[in-house]
């Protein structure tokens, strides 16, 4: 266990360094999504002068983080400007606070029963939309419609945060995430996991 730095098993650091300081330490991702890293495997340049051989046989580099036996590329089709607006804006998490405080029943749902059976209705969106103009983000009728799924996703995942807590934000949320869900059908497909014990790593020094 470590509180300082993140290894695998064989003893490799994953940790990207802080070596040319904070500020690009935290532009890494952006980086990563402008060279197309997060979009396509064939983005990825491995540094094979930092090869290194795990006492299992695994071939991993020096320089960069983990590369995944199985690349999930980045989904962006859902996304828009708009829903960004709204959620850097506020009015997600005040549109939630008000309809918790307003459904005080919400609080008696157990877990399972919310999740299975909340629906975020188009009365809620409309009020989301009108919160939204208030605070200065104007409707976009196309970029709405592109992300209309995903933004109710984000609200009943919030509701449920405001209910139960962070874990239940995230077990709504990630119905959304490409890469919990393939994970979660590797879990249940030993047989590809096991397909590949020499897949390529990515690791830092």
């Amino acid at each position: 266990m470590t509180i300082a730095r993140y290894y695998t098993p064989s003893g490799r650091s994953i940790q990207k360094p802080y070596d040319d300081g904070e500020k690009d330490y935290n532009l890494d991702y952006y980086q990563r999504y402008t060279s197309g890293e997060l979009f396509s495997a064939d983005s990825v340049e491995f540094d094979e002068s930092l090869a290194y051989e795990t006492s299992t046989g695994r071939t991993v580099y020096g320089g960069g983080g983990i590369m995944p036996d199985y690349f999930v590329s980045l989904d962006t089709t859902d996304n828009s400007s708009y829903i960004n607006r709204l959620a850097g804006s506020n009015s997600v998490r005040e549109f939630t606070l008000e309809y918790r405080d307003n459904n005080p029943d919400l609080k008696s749902m157990d877990y399972q029963d919310f999740d299975e059976n909340f629906i975020i209705t188009e009365k809620m969106l409309d009020e989301l939309i009108t919160i939204g103009n208030r605070n200065g983000v104007r409707f976009q009728a196309k970029q709405y419609k592109k992300s209309k799924e995903l933004l109710a996703f984000l609200l009943k995942a919030q509701i449920a945060r405001d209910i139960y807590n962070d874990d239940a934000f995230y077990k709504v949320f990630n119905n959304t995430n490409e890469i919990y869900r393939e994970a979660l059908r590797l879990f249940d497909n030993t047989d590809a996991l096991l397909s590949k014990p020499n897949g390529s790593l990515l690791q830092t020094k």
